[in-house]
């Protein structure tokens, strides 16, 4: 039994094939990556064909325009370098005492004085 859903055919008993609108083929639905930040949408551009396009794209942009993105990159860097530095500081919500902020991530106090599960 074969169904067509939009640009996607599925095979009942095979894995899940897209087409790729830039090289017009038919790929292996892992061949497009997801859209976004999203878990459920795929890009409508194979891998392989969004690969080859911001390789172009990066030999053909002007100066102003890798300027712009430099300046942009750093000040990403160092707004989440402040964000650590800020949170560095900061005592754990529970038991008051300051650890480095990567294990933070897990609750350390003793499981049966935890309220709430994580």
């Amino acid at each position: 039994m074969i169904m067509f859903i939009t640009n996607m055919c599925y095979n009942k008993h095979m894995n899940k094939y897209k087409h790729c609108i830039t090289c017009d083929k038919s790929k292996n639905i892992t061949s497009f990556p997801f859209r976004g930040g999203s878990k459920r949408l795929r890009d409508s551009w194979c891998a392989d064909c969004r690969y080859e396009y911001h390789k172009r794209w990066r030999r053909t942009r002007s100066p102003e325009q890798q300027t712009l993105i430099k300046t942009r990159q750093r000040k990403r860097q160092n707004e989440s370098r402040e964000l650590i530095k800020y949170f560095r500081t900061k005592p754990c919500m529970e038991c008051g005492n300051i650890y480095p902020f990567v294990c933070m991530d897990f609750d350390h106090r003793d499981p049966s004085t935890i309220v709430a599960g994580v």
